[in-house]
């Protein structure tokens, strides 16, 4: 849904059934047209945004990169050739994965998850049986998404990073007994 530029490049779409070739210029960023049509707005806005944050990352973990890396990575995505989403793609999961981490970390920066899980939780972390967490902790991770303007999926892999989330087998549940009178 996204694609970064480390190099001027072309790279090829298809819109409504028509293929067509963008001209990136280095360090270009560019997201999905689809978080901006009419209906998608706010409802792709948590989408949107993290899509945004990795494609930046890509960018401020580029600069990092040692020269000959960096050159790697440039020839790799450049000399005028037409790129598909699928040939942009191929960088190592390892990459994909650093974007993902400082992706989060930019929009739900360690302090201030911190500080949502001391007001939301007591600071206590969560369990997510089979990725679904039951009763009051919904509603928690809900009021997070909405505080943070992420989606679930973001949420809960950065509190699971961050410690505050447990992802448990469904036999572990327990549910509480209720005494009959």
């Amino acid at each position: 849904m996204g694609v970064t530029a480390y190099t001027d490049t072309e790279y090829e779409t298809t819109e409504d059934d028509r293929k067509r070739i963008l001209e990136l210029k280095r360090n270009q960023v560019v997201l999905d047209s689809r978080f901006i049509q009419q209906g998608n707005i706010r409802r792709l806005c948590p989408q949107r945004r993290f899509t945004l944050a990795h494609e930046c990352a890509h960018q401020i973990l580029f600069q990092l990169e040692e020269d000959e890396k960096k050159s790697l990575l440039q020839k790799a995505h450049s000399e005028r050739k037409v790129h598909t989403p699928r040939t942009l793609k191929t960088h190592e999961d390892w990459n994909e994965w650093k974007a993902n981490a400082l992706g989060a970390a930019i929009l739900m920066p360690q302090a201030k998850v911190d500080r949502a899980m001391h007001l939301l939780n007591g600071g206590k972390s969560w369990n997510s049986y089979e990725d679904r967490l039951h009763g009051k902790d919904r509603a928690c991770l809900e009021a997070f998404c909405s505080v943070f303007a992420v989606s679930r999926t973001a949420a809960c892999i950065r509190l699971e990073q961050l410690g505050y989330l447990k992802r448990c087998s469904i036999v572990e549940y327990q549910q509480p007994v209720e005494a009959g009178v």
